[in-house]
């Protein structure tokens, strides 16, 4: 058994990356749908189902980036239960950088990371036992929204012209290439003395099994330091309407309950005197993103 196992170590490929070619019909919207990020999963038979004590074992991870966005900073920490197996080279963290989908690779980077895994001798009266391998990744990801929607300045219907437009609430089930999509916009037009704030209240979705964290502390999430409460399920937040900055509350957000409501309103406001006209609501959300894989593997006495 000792002898296969060698020979996987000496034929697995360490790690490799692929690109589609351009598609015929993918188009620049279809990008940025689904709601998908980095998809990881461990490589076939690695790591086998049963192995020896004092074997030495391959561990890959096959990632993909199957979102609309780049993963520039990302992380992929293993752990092992110590008493039963220890990394018998190279770091328990790598570094992560995978392209998201374009039109040139419209399914986004693949890339195989590897990990070389020794189980420890078994005690004299233990004939087999099982231990967990799990995978940890964290990277920093984002959600962009883009779509047009209608500055109403006669939302009661109170004038004789006709309007140009009515605001309305929408829902978007398609997502935004992303794990944490804006579901659900309603439209708000809040009149102060002749003034008009446009109030956009806006409905976010975490749509993994992962969870949400600040983006500026990825490294420490997917690493052995203490995780400060404060830094999980946090979003920031930035919306323009037209090139308008908005302000919105909160921000940063806390996506404690898996969806979480945020308010966004053009405070200047306009005139209501203004028809009604069509524009464009852009919506960034920014976050890191930390998900979990793991397998079980059985560790033989050898008699």
């Amino acid at each position: 058994m000792k002898k296969i196992l060698l020979i996987m170590v000496l034929l697995f490929v360490v790690g490799c990356s692929q690109s589609e070619g351009p598609s015929a019909t993918i188009t620049n919207e279809d990008l940025y749908k689904g709601n998908i990020g980095l998809v990881a999963n461990f490589g076939q038979n690695m790591p086998p189902v049963k192995v020896y004590e004092n074997d030495i074992f391959p561990v890959g991870i096959e990632l993909s980036n199957k979102g609309a966005f780049d993963i520039i900073e990302g992380y992929l920490l293993l752990n092992l239960e110590e008493d039963n197996m220890e990394l018998e080279k190279g770091d328990i963290i790598k570094n992560l950088k995978l392209k998201g989908k374009s039109l040139g690779n419209p399914k986004g980077d693949m890339e195989i990371v590897s990990f070389f895994v020794k189980a420890k001798e078994l005690g004299k009266e233990t004939e087999t036992i099982t231990s967990n391998i799990i995978a940890t990744s964290c990277y920093r990801y984002k959600t962009f929204f883009s779509k047009t929607v209608c500055v109403d300045t006669d939302f009661y219907n109170l004038k004789k012209a006709k309007k140009a437009c009515s605001a309305q609430d929408m829902v978007f089930g398609s997502g935004q290439g992303s794990y944490v999509p804006i579901v659900r916009i309603e439209p708000n037009m809040m009149e102060d003395d002749g003034i008009i704030k446009p109030m956009f209240v806006i409905y976010i979705e975490n749509k993994g099994q992962g969870e949400v964290t600040n983006p500026n502390s990825i490294k420490k999430i997917c690493s052995d330091e203490q995780i400060n409460p404060e830094d999980l399920n946090y979003i920031e937040v930035e919306a323009f309407l037209s090139e308008t900055p908005l302000v919105c509350r909160p921000s940063p957000i806390k996506l404690q309950e898996r969806e979480k409501v945020v308010r966004c309103v053009l405070e200047e406001g306009i005139s209501k005197d203004v028809p009604s006209y069509s524009t464009i609501l852009t919506v960034n959300l920014d976050y890191g993103y930390t998900d979990t894989i793991s397998k079980r593997v059985e560790i033989r006495k050898i008699i």
